[in-house]
């Protein structure tokens, strides 16, 4: 791969703010070897994928720098838009009408300048014929007290109402609120209408009316959402439950590869299709895998049969639900590859595939249960590594007596930072190990693949050995050695992770990975590689 992947940790001391990441690559192909340049204003080199053969993405590199950002920094963003377009409107233009007039373009402030300035009658003319209040609060409400208005929604008598627009229609408090709270809670919207006339109401105004401090968040949610959904900028992070947003200074969409950005949640998220992080698979290998395993998912009968398996020794069905592989019930065995052993080192049989049947005769039907038992081993595998990411509660025990024992020691805060990255490290070297297995399912075998397997033994090894050590071994060693033990052994992941990264998409650049995969089922799967897979 000519593309570094490389994920920095960002500053805990920038806390609400930014969470900073950058990731700078640039680089060109002469005799062979990589040469780097940084020269970000070229913008993405053009790549064509007519000779791909469709087995990868078009795999550009680009110099890019994204941040992890909160929604109260969004909001600053779109106050900033705001800002810059009012400097092309009438002094007297509200700054709620430009937001209306931002909303309507997509929030695109380049769009909404072009729009304005090419208008018939300009700004006038645009915001007459969208229904935008123009120049300034023409959709401020009138408050009256009478004794016999009829309101127009309810056909209540009031005392009290408002009108509003052009339309002067009676409109009761209770109406209001009841219309403004159905819009915005239940409807989802950013910007509504009077309920009588087509006139957009002013986002001032609705939060007046509104009075119900629930709905007025839910509003300003609403707007935030929008925004991010329409920005060439920004993006949520796909990691469930997580509420940070990238912010690009180059749009999202000149990115390629799968370049990941680390979220302040610690996920990693590919900004080329805004899904998870999902190194060492490209993103088009990654439809086709999990077209796969959610097939097989599927077609799953019984559920204790799929999730369990027998203990080695006693037969008695056994579930892994989190933590290290490593399995205690009464007999201590491998919860992957259930091989009775006594720690995480019985090598490379767990982590590779091997036929326990002769291979069809080419010209054969494939065989079903050979094609089956293959894709088990692998969907197993990634299945693990992608469910099995938390900690233990005796792991994360350790990890807080280890901590507690730094900062008695008055340790440096860069060794106690270890502790804070052990866990963000481990979840990207799981997603890692799992889409690995997802990729060399659909390898087709060679001297590449063999040697990528043999760095994902590596990593599984030492994975393995880190989560075991956590709930083994920590508690009874000192802070030292756990220090000791960490620096290297989480050195030795990243680095190994980085290998992994960058050998696959060396070998998509180059045409060196050969797809063959054989589909879990006998109905074909739609694919980009499908007319490129032989199935043996």
């Amino acid at each position: 791969m000519n593309i570094e992947n490389e994920a920095v940790d960002m500053s805990p001391e920038e806390g609400d703010a930014i969470l900073s990441l950058v990731v700078e690559d640039e680089m060109t192909h002469s005799g062979g070897e990589m040469d780097y340049e940084e020269d970000a204003d070229d913008g993405p080199e053009e790549f064509d994928d007519a000779d791909f053969g469709g087995q990868g993405d078009t795999l550009r590199s680009i110099k890019f720098s994204a941040d992890s950002i909160t929604n109260s920094e969004v909001e600053k963003d779109m106050d900033d838009m705001i800002e810059k377009v009012k400097q092309f409107v009438p002094p007297e233009v509200s700054l709620d009408t430009v937001k209306l007039i931002l909303d309507q373009n997509g929030w695109d402030s380049e769009k909404s300048i072009t729009t304005l300035s090419t208008y018939e009658n300009g700004v006038e003319g645009y915001c007459a014929k969208s229904y935008i209040p123009f120049p300034n609060g023409t959709s401020n409400p009138s408050f009256f007290v009478a004794e016999n208005a009829i309101c127009t929604i309810c056909t209540s008598s009031v005392t009290e109402y408002h009108t509003h627009g052009d339309c002067n229609s009676i409109i009761c408090l209770v109406c209001w609120q009841e219309y403004i709270r159905t819009c915005v809670t239940e409807d989802g919207r950013t910007c509504m209408t009077c309920p009588v006339c087509p006139m957009f109401l002013e986002n001032r105004l609705v939060q007046e009316l509104a009075t119900d401090s629930t709905v007025v968040d839910r509003l300003t949610a609403n707007n935030c959402n929008k925004f991010i959904q329409t920005s060439k900028h920004h993006v949520s992070c796909p990691a469930p439950d997580c509420k940070f947003i990238f912010r690009s200074k180059l749009p999202i969409k000149s990115y390629s590869g799968w370049k990941s950005a680390l979220c302040r949640c610690g996920s990693l998220t590919c900004l080329e299709c805004l899904s998870l992080g999902h190194g060492p698979l490209s993103c088009e290998s990654l439809k086709v895998w999990l077209t796969l395993h959610n097939v097989s998912d599927i077609l799953s009968n019984q559920w204790i049969l799929a999730n369990s398996k027998p203990c080695p020794k006693c037969s008695t069905n056994i579930q892994k639900n989190g933590g290290c592989n490593w399995m205690t019930c009464t007999n201590r065995g491998c919860g992957i590859c259930l091989q009775k052993a006594h720690n995480h080192s019985h090598g490379e049989t767990c982590t590779r595939f091997y036929r326990t049947q002769t291979p069809p005769l080419p010209g054969q039907v494939v065989n079903a249960i050979h094609r089956r038992e293959r894709y088990g081993f692998y969907g197993e595998r990634y299945h693990n590594m992608i469910t099995g990411g938390h900690f233990s509660q005796v792991q994360t025990l350790n990890m807080e007596q280890a901590r507690r024992d730094f900062q008695q020691l008055s340790i440096g805060e860069v060794d106690i930072k270890l502790l804070d990255d052990l866990p963000s490290l481990l979840k990207q070297a799981r997603s890692t190990l799992a889409h690995s297995y997802g990729l060399i399912y659909l390898l087709a075998d060679s001297v590449e693949r063999t040697l990528f397997e043999d760095n994902l033994t590596f990593l599984q090894a030492k994975v393995d050995g880190l989560e075991w050590y956590l709930h083994y071994q920590m508690h009874i060693e000192s802070a030292k050695e756990i220090n000791d033990y960490l620096r290297v052994n989480m050195e030795f992941c990243r680095n190994r992770i980085n290998i992994m990264n960058t050998t696959s998409e060396k070998n998509y650049n180059e045409r060196k990975w050969e797809f063959d995969y054989e589909e879990p089922i006998a109905t074909p799967v739609k694919s980009r590689l499908q007319q490129y897979c032989v199935i043996v």
